[in-house]
């Protein structure tokens, strides 16, 4: 039979878009990218002929390693059998929670100052996995699916005051936050709860079901989630990422600002 060239460029196209995506959103992509390669009979096959020839526990003892500073490290098998079911079953693993993203980046990709670096965690898994399917079936490791190009391009079309606004924020470090008193907190969370409800209704009725809706709606649920349990730095995080994610949904687009303009309100530095 000929090989469905086109369902293994969907699965690296999938990879690339697990690379490029916010860190919010990873786990989110990585299970996009299993569901591609279980859709794809000719990238199933691959992997499944790896796994079979794989010790999982002694790979993964091989490839995790503590020193006696307490330093994570990770390295990569030199057999390319190895190197794509390895990177797998971490993926895999990652999206049934048997493995926590944010716990395993922290612990075993950081960079000189230890800090979490999201970009080697790709560099060293997933850029690995993708090149290795390219070459076993001869398909270029740089097909990008549309919704990454239109990211893309959403990104490069933004206004640059707002480019200028996010440049500083990311200046500011660590945000900290100035409350008057804990009544001013409470209605910061009953207003952004409040606002997140309208936009939740909107993006139920929203005609095209894409993934930027599906996202949002994921967000505006955890928003309400961190109102409830008062978890002012968490709110702020939520909301700026789904300021970043909604921009073309056009209905949401001032309710998103009105809550964003709420909580950065409360945004300070020295």
């Amino acid at each position: 039979m000929p090989e469905n060239k086109e369902g293994v460029k969907s699965v690296i196209a999938v990879c690339n878009e697990v690379m490029t995506t916010k860190v919010l959103f990873i786990d989110r992509k990585i299970q996009k990218l299993l569901e591609e390669i279980a859709r794809c009979p000719e990238v199933y096959n691959l992997v499944s002929d790896c796994l079979n020839v794989f010790n999982r526990d002694k790979e993964y003892d091989r490839a995790f390693s503590i020193s006696n500073s307490g330093k994570g490290t990770f390295i990569l098998p030199k057999e390319e059998v190895k190197v794509i079911a390895l990177a797998f079953c971490i993926l895999g693993d990652i999206n049934s929670r048997v493995i926590n993203l944010d716990e395993l980046v922290a612990k075993f990709f950081t960079d000189e100052d230890g800090r979490k670096d999201y970009n080697m965690f790709m560099q060293k898994i997933v850029v690995p996995f993708r090149d290795l399917i390219s070459e076993a079936f001869n398909v270029s490791s740089n097909v990008t699916t549309v919704e990454s190009i239109e990211e893309m391009e959403t990104a490069e079309a933004e206004p640059e005051e707002e480019m200028e606004e996010e440049e500083e924020e990311s200046r500011l470090g660590k945000p900290r936050f100035n409350f008057e008193d804990s009544e001013d907190l409470d209605r910061i969370f009953d207003l952004s709860k409040d606002i997140a409800s309208q936009i939740y209704e909107l993006l139920i009725y929203e005609r095209k079901q894409n993934d930027e809706v599906l996202d949002s709606q994921y967000i505006v649920n955890s928003i309400v989630i961190a109102c409830d349990k008062k978890d002012f730095e968490q709110l702020y995080s939520l909301v700026m990422g789904l300021k970043y994610v909604s921009k073309s949904i056009r209905d949401i687009r001032f309710l998103v600002k009105e809550m964003a303009d709420l909580v950065k309100a409360q945004l300070y530095a020295n």
